[in-house]
Protein backbone atom coordinates (compact mmCIF):
# COMPACT_ATOMS: atom_id res chain seq x y z
CA UNK A 1 0.00 0.00 0.00
CA UNK A 2 1.02 3.50 -0.59
CA UNK A 3 1.60 6.67 1.71
CA UNK A 4 -2.10 7.74 2.81
CA UNK A 5 -2.94 10.97 0.83
CA UNK A 6 -4.81 13.43 2.53
CA UNK A 7 -8.47 14.37 2.24
CA UNK A 8 -8.05 17.26 -0.44
CA UNK A 9 -5.51 15.29 -2.67
CA UNK A 10 -7.85 12.29 -2.53
CA UNK A 11 -10.64 14.82 -3.22
CA UNK A 12 -8.83 16.00 -6.25
CA UNK A 13 -7.97 12.12 -7.40
CA UNK A 14 -11.80 11.86 -7.61
CA UNK A 15 -12.69 14.67 -9.61
CA UNK A 16 -9.62 13.78 -12.16
CA UNK A 17 -11.64 10.33 -12.62
CA UNK A 18 -14.16 12.64 -14.30
CA UNK A 19 -17.17 10.05 -13.10
CA UNK A 20 -20.25 10.89 -14.32
CA UNK A 21 -23.37 9.89 -16.27
CA UNK A 22 -25.30 9.80 -19.73
CA UNK A 23 -29.02 8.59 -19.80
CA UNK A 24 -30.14 7.27 -23.41
CA UNK A 25 -33.13 5.43 -24.81
CA UNK A 26 -32.43 1.92 -25.53
CA UNK A 27 -34.05 1.85 -29.02
CA UNK A 28 -32.11 4.97 -29.92
CA UNK A 29 -28.21 3.32 -29.15
CA UNK A 30 -25.72 2.71 -31.66
CA UNK A 31 -23.93 -0.64 -30.49
CA UNK A 32 -20.83 -2.37 -31.59
CA UNK A 33 -20.46 -5.77 -30.60
CA UNK A 34 -16.56 -7.40 -31.22
CA UNK A 35 -15.29 -10.93 -31.86
CA UNK A 36 -13.39 -10.73 -28.19
CA UNK A 37 -16.75 -9.97 -26.81
CA UNK A 38 -16.24 -6.42 -26.41
CA UNK A 39 -19.03 -3.55 -26.55
CA UNK A 40 -19.03 -0.30 -27.16
CA UNK A 41 -21.81 2.29 -27.31
CA UNK A 42 -22.16 6.06 -28.41
CA UNK A 43 -22.37 8.08 -25.64
CA UNK A 44 -22.81 11.17 -27.96
CA UNK A 45 -19.47 12.55 -27.56
CA UNK A 46 -17.89 12.03 -30.62
CA UNK A 47 -16.66 8.28 -30.29
CA UNK A 48 -17.32 4.58 -29.15
CA UNK A 49 -16.75 4.09 -25.67
CA UNK A 50 -16.07 0.29 -24.33
CA UNK A 51 -18.26 -1.21 -21.87
CA UNK A 52 -16.31 -2.71 -18.81
CA UNK A 53 -16.44 -6.24 -18.90
CA UNK A 54 -16.29 -7.04 -15.39
CA UNK A 55 -18.08 -6.65 -12.32
CA UNK A 56 -21.30 -7.49 -14.01
CA UNK A 57 -21.43 -4.18 -16.17
CA UNK A 58 -22.16 -6.28 -19.12
CA UNK A 59 -24.66 -8.31 -17.03
CA UNK A 60 -26.80 -5.48 -16.36
CA UNK A 61 -26.39 -4.14 -20.21
CA UNK A 62 -27.52 -7.32 -21.69
CA UNK A 63 -30.54 -7.32 -19.19
CA UNK A 64 -31.33 -3.72 -20.16
CA UNK A 65 -31.21 -4.07 -23.83
CA UNK A 66 -31.78 -7.47 -24.34
CA UNK A 67 -28.60 -7.62 -25.98
CA UNK A 68 -26.79 -10.96 -24.59
CA UNK A 69 -23.66 -10.66 -26.00
CA UNK A 70 -22.72 -14.51 -26.25
CA UNK A 71 -26.35 -14.99 -28.70
CA UNK A 72 -23.61 -13.27 -31.12
CA UNK A 73 -20.44 -14.59 -31.46
CA UNK A 74 -21.21 -16.68 -34.42
CA UNK A 75 -22.03 -13.62 -36.43
CA UNK A 76 -19.16 -11.41 -35.61
CA UNK A 77 -17.80 -12.32 -39.25
CA UNK A 78 -20.41 -10.71 -40.90
CA UNK A 79 -20.59 -7.17 -39.57
CA UNK A 80 -23.81 -5.91 -41.12
CA UNK A 81 -25.84 -9.49 -39.83
CA UNK A 82 -24.86 -8.32 -36.30
CA UNK A 83 -25.48 -4.37 -36.63
CA UNK A 84 -29.22 -5.83 -38.26
CA UNK A 85 -29.31 -8.11 -35.38
CA UNK A 86 -28.08 -5.58 -32.79
CA UNK A 87 -30.82 -2.86 -34.51
CA UNK A 88 -33.45 -5.33 -34.68
CA UNK A 89 -33.44 -6.17 -30.65
CA UNK A 90 -33.20 -2.51 -29.80
CA UNK A 91 -35.55 -1.15 -31.24
CA UNK A 92 -38.24 -3.23 -29.05
CA UNK A 93 -37.44 -1.36 -25.66
CA UNK A 94 -38.97 1.78 -24.93
CA UNK A 95 -36.80 1.94 -21.76
CA UNK A 96 -34.26 4.40 -21.05
CA UNK A 97 -31.06 3.73 -19.32
CA UNK A 98 -28.22 4.85 -17.19
CA UNK A 99 -24.43 4.72 -18.44
CA UNK A 100 -21.91 5.86 -15.91
CA UNK A 101 -18.27 6.68 -16.75
CA UNK A 102 -14.84 6.62 -15.62
CA UNK A 103 -11.56 7.28 -17.18
CA UNK A 104 -13.35 6.83 -20.26
CA UNK A 105 -15.20 3.57 -20.00
CA UNK A 106 -18.37 2.55 -19.07
CA UNK A 107 -17.97 1.24 -15.65
CA UNK A 108 -21.76 0.61 -14.67
CA UNK A 109 -25.23 0.44 -16.58
CA UNK A 110 -28.64 0.88 -14.62
CA UNK A 111 -31.96 2.13 -14.89
CA UNK A 112 -32.30 5.81 -15.66
CA UNK A 113 -34.71 6.52 -12.76
CA UNK A 114 -31.90 5.29 -10.25
CA UNK A 115 -31.23 7.58 -8.01
CA UNK A 116 -27.44 9.24 -8.68
CA UNK A 117 -25.07 9.79 -5.67
CA UNK A 118 -22.17 11.52 -7.42
CA UNK A 119 -18.48 9.75 -5.84
CA UNK A 120 -17.52 13.29 -5.12
CA UNK A 121 -20.52 14.39 -3.01
CA UNK A 122 -20.56 10.36 -1.35
CA UNK A 123 -16.58 11.11 -0.83
CA UNK A 124 -17.90 14.78 0.99
CA UNK A 125 -20.41 13.05 3.10
CA UNK A 126 -18.18 10.79 4.71
CA UNK A 127 -15.66 13.93 5.60
CA UNK A 128 -18.64 15.92 7.00
CA UNK A 129 -19.94 12.89 9.16
CA UNK A 130 -20.36 13.91 12.40
CA UNK A 131 -18.52 10.94 13.72
CA UNK A 132 -15.52 11.41 11.42
CA UNK A 133 -15.29 15.45 12.01
CA UNK A 134 -14.68 14.22 16.14
CA UNK A 135 -12.23 11.37 15.36
CA UNK A 136 -10.61 13.39 12.79
CA UNK A 137 -9.41 11.71 9.67
CA UNK A 138 -5.67 11.20 9.25
CA UNK A 139 -6.09 10.52 5.74
CA UNK A 140 -7.29 8.05 2.87
CA UNK A 141 -5.80 4.88 2.11
CA UNK A 142 -6.64 4.26 -1.30
CA UNK A 143 -9.32 5.99 -4.07
CA UNK A 144 -9.77 4.63 -7.25
CA UNK A 145 -11.95 3.14 -9.53
CA UNK A 146 -11.34 -0.22 -11.22
CA UNK A 147 -13.43 -3.09 -12.33
CA UNK A 148 -16.54 -1.02 -12.43
CA UNK A 149 -16.20 -0.40 -9.20
CA UNK A 150 -15.23 3.17 -7.00
CA UNK A 151 -13.07 2.09 -3.66
CA UNK A 152 -12.24 4.49 -0.67
CA UNK A 153 -10.43 3.70 2.45
CA UNK A 154 -10.67 6.69 5.06
CA UNK A 155 -8.43 6.61 8.00
CA UNK A 156 -9.40 8.40 11.35
CA UNK A 157 -6.85 9.37 13.83
CA UNK A 158 -8.52 6.78 16.78
CA UNK A 159 -5.36 4.84 17.20
CA UNK A 160 -4.14 2.24 19.72
CA UNK A 161 -0.85 -0.27 19.94
CA UNK A 162 -0.39 -3.66 21.15
CA UNK A 163 1.16 -3.84 24.30
CA UNK A 164 4.58 -5.76 23.50
CA UNK A 165 4.56 -4.39 19.74
CA UNK A 166 4.66 -0.50 21.53
CA UNK A 167 5.44 1.98 18.46
CA UNK A 168 3.05 -0.61 16.14
CA UNK A 169 -0.02 1.55 15.88
CA UNK A 170 -2.90 0.62 14.23
CA UNK A 171 -5.80 3.13 13.14
CA UNK A 172 -9.33 2.62 13.02
CA UNK A 173 -11.19 3.82 9.61
CA UNK A 174 -13.77 2.40 7.06
CA UNK A 175 -13.71 1.27 3.25
CA UNK A 176 -16.35 2.32 1.17
CA UNK A 177 -17.16 0.48 -2.42
CA UNK A 178 -19.58 1.65 -4.85
CA UNK A 179 -21.18 -0.26 -7.69
CA UNK A 180 -24.65 0.83 -7.94
CA UNK A 181 -24.97 0.14 -4.44
CA UNK A 182 -23.01 1.01 -1.80
CA UNK A 183 -20.75 -1.03 0.97
CA UNK A 184 -19.38 -0.08 3.97
CA UNK A 185 -16.99 -2.20 5.74
CA UNK A 186 -14.96 -1.91 9.19
CA UNK A 187 -11.23 -1.05 8.34
CA UNK A 188 -7.77 -0.81 10.25
CA UNK A 189 -4.68 0.80 8.79
CA UNK A 190 -1.11 -0.23 10.66
CA UNK A 191 0.73 2.71 10.04
CA UNK A 192 4.43 1.45 10.20
CA UNK A 193 4.08 -1.70 7.64
CA UNK A 194 0.80 -0.43 6.01
CA UNK A 195 -0.63 -3.21 6.64
CA UNK A 196 -4.68 -2.96 5.85
CA UNK A 197 -7.78 -5.18 7.92
CA UNK A 198 -10.85 -5.51 6.87
CA UNK A 199 -13.94 -6.71 9.04
CA UNK A 200 -16.44 -9.22 8.46
CA UNK A 201 -19.70 -6.93 8.66
CA UNK A 202 -20.41 -5.41 5.08
CA UNK A 203 -23.06 -2.65 5.64
CA UNK A 204 -25.11 -3.01 2.33
CA UNK A 205 -26.61 0.47 1.02
CA UNK A 206 -29.24 -0.95 -1.75
CA UNK A 207 -31.09 1.50 -3.97
CA UNK A 208 -33.76 3.96 -2.90
CA UNK A 209 -36.43 5.64 -4.40
CA UNK A 210 -34.72 9.16 -3.69
CA UNK A 211 -31.53 10.60 -3.24
CA UNK A 212 -32.09 12.11 0.43
CA UNK A 213 -33.07 8.56 1.12
CA UNK A 214 -30.01 6.88 -0.35
CA UNK A 215 -28.42 9.89 1.71
CA UNK A 216 -29.69 8.87 5.06
CA UNK A 217 -29.07 5.19 4.79
CA UNK A 218 -25.63 5.95 3.68
CA UNK A 219 -25.22 8.29 6.78
CA UNK A 220 -26.43 5.34 8.78
CA UNK A 221 -24.51 2.81 7.43
CA UNK A 222 -21.04 5.38 7.88
CA UNK A 223 -22.07 5.15 12.28
CA UNK A 224 -22.08 1.79 11.88
CA UNK A 225 -18.93 1.36 9.73
CA UNK A 226 -17.21 3.28 12.02
CA UNK A 227 -18.32 1.59 15.34
CA UNK A 228 -17.33 -1.89 13.58
CA UNK A 229 -13.48 -0.45 12.97
CA UNK A 230 -13.54 0.11 16.60
CA UNK A 231 -14.12 -3.00 17.97
CA UNK A 232 -12.52 -4.35 15.07
CA UNK A 233 -9.28 -2.48 16.27
CA UNK A 234 -9.40 -3.35 19.85
CA UNK A 235 -9.44 -6.97 18.88
CA UNK A 236 -6.56 -6.79 16.49
CA UNK A 237 -4.99 -5.18 19.56
CA UNK A 238 -6.14 -8.01 22.25
CA UNK A 239 -4.44 -10.45 20.22
CA UNK A 240 -1.02 -9.39 21.09
CA UNK A 241 -1.83 -11.37 24.70
CA UNK A 242 -2.91 -14.67 22.65
CA UNK A 243 0.51 -16.60 22.34
CA UNK A 244 1.29 -19.59 19.50
CA UNK A 245 3.96 -21.63 19.80
CA UNK A 246 3.85 -22.91 16.20
CA UNK A 247 2.91 -20.06 13.94
CA UNK A 248 3.48 -22.06 10.83
CA UNK A 249 0.90 -24.63 11.66
CA UNK A 250 -1.50 -21.94 12.76
CA UNK A 251 -1.67 -19.99 9.34
CA UNK A 252 -2.13 -23.46 7.27
CA UNK A 253 -5.41 -23.84 9.92
CA UNK A 254 -6.56 -20.48 9.02
CA UNK A 255 -5.41 -21.40 5.33
CA UNK A 256 -7.88 -24.77 5.41
CA UNK A 257 -10.41 -22.78 7.27
CA UNK A 258 -10.97 -20.19 4.60
CA UNK A 259 -9.57 -21.98 1.86
CA UNK A 260 -7.26 -20.17 0.87
CA UNK A 261 -4.67 -21.74 -2.24
CA UNK A 262 -1.83 -23.65 -1.08
CA UNK A 263 0.21 -21.54 -3.26
CA UNK A 264 -1.00 -18.55 -0.45
CA UNK A 265 -0.58 -20.77 2.67
CA UNK A 266 2.96 -21.69 1.34
CA UNK A 267 4.06 -18.75 0.31
CA UNK A 268 2.82 -17.11 4.17
CA UNK A 269 4.24 -19.86 6.40
CA UNK A 270 7.68 -19.49 4.11
CA UNK A 271 7.42 -15.93 5.70
CA UNK A 272 7.14 -16.95 9.28
CA UNK A 273 11.60 -17.70 9.75
CA UNK A 274 12.14 -14.11 8.82
CA UNK A 275 10.55 -12.62 12.25
CA UNK A 276 13.08 -11.34 14.52
CA UNK A 277 13.08 -13.51 17.83
CA UNK A 278 10.86 -14.08 20.99
CA UNK A 279 7.49 -15.03 21.99
CA UNK A 280 5.36 -15.19 18.84
CA UNK A 281 1.46 -14.02 19.03
CA UNK A 282 -1.70 -14.16 17.18
CA UNK A 283 -1.62 -10.18 16.54
CA UNK A 284 1.91 -11.11 14.64
CA UNK A 285 0.19 -13.64 12.36
CA UNK A 286 -2.39 -11.54 11.46
CA UNK A 287 0.04 -9.13 10.85
CA UNK A 288 1.90 -11.66 8.70
CA UNK A 289 -1.45 -12.27 6.45
CA UNK A 290 -2.30 -9.23 5.81
CA UNK A 291 1.45 -7.65 5.23
CA UNK A 292 1.71 -10.24 2.53
CA UNK A 293 -1.73 -9.29 1.01
CA UNK A 294 0.19 -5.99 0.43
CA UNK A 295 2.49 -8.25 -1.99
CA UNK A 296 -0.38 -9.39 -4.35
CA UNK A 297 -1.18 -7.31 -7.43
CA UNK A 298 -5.15 -8.56 -7.90
CA UNK A 299 -6.89 -6.27 -6.03
CA UNK A 300 -9.98 -9.28 -5.29
CA UNK A 301 -7.44 -11.40 -3.74
CA UNK A 302 -5.65 -8.76 -1.61
CA UNK A 303 -9.16 -7.54 -0.65
CA UNK A 304 -9.93 -11.21 0.59
CA UNK A 305 -6.21 -11.65 3.01
CA UNK A 306 -7.24 -8.52 4.09
CA UNK A 307 -11.00 -9.69 5.36
CA UNK A 308 -9.73 -12.93 6.08
CA UNK A 309 -7.27 -10.78 8.69
CA UNK A 310 -10.04 -9.11 9.79
CA UNK A 311 -12.25 -12.23 10.25
CA UNK A 312 -9.31 -13.87 12.01
CA UNK A 313 -8.96 -10.82 14.22
CA UNK A 314 -12.96 -10.94 15.57
CA UNK A 315 -12.53 -14.66 15.83
CA UNK A 316 -13.03 -15.90 19.78
CA UNK A 317 -9.49 -16.90 20.58
CA UNK A 318 -10.13 -19.30 22.99
CA UNK A 319 -11.37 -21.56 20.12
CA UNK A 320 -8.30 -22.16 18.68
CA UNK A 321 -5.56 -24.76 19.42
CA UNK A 322 -2.26 -23.34 20.67
CA UNK A 323 -0.53 -26.18 18.97
CA UNK A 324 -2.16 -27.02 15.50
CA UNK A 325 -4.02 -23.71 15.03
CA UNK A 326 -7.12 -25.53 14.67
CA UNK A 327 -10.54 -24.36 15.68
CA UNK A 328 -11.82 -26.50 18.62
CA UNK A 329 -15.52 -26.02 19.33
CA UNK A 330 -17.10 -27.92 22.32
Amino acid sequence: MAELLTVEQGRRILEDLNIRHTDLRVKDLNVQISENDTVHVDLGDGGMTLISPEAGCLSAFGDLTGLKVRNFREYVDDPDLTQKMIRHCLRKRENTIRFVTAGGNVVEVLPANTPWFPPVELYDTVVNHDIFKRAGIRGVERIRVQSGCFEARFITEIAAEPPRRVGDISQAGVAIRWNGQILVEPFVYTLACTNGLIGSQRITVKRADSLETLKSLFNRALATGAEGSHQLLDRLIQLDNVEVERPEQVITAIGREHRLSSRHVMNMVERVPTWDGGVRTMYDVVSLITNYANSIDNSNVQRRLQRVGGTVAEAPQEDRCRLCGSVVRA
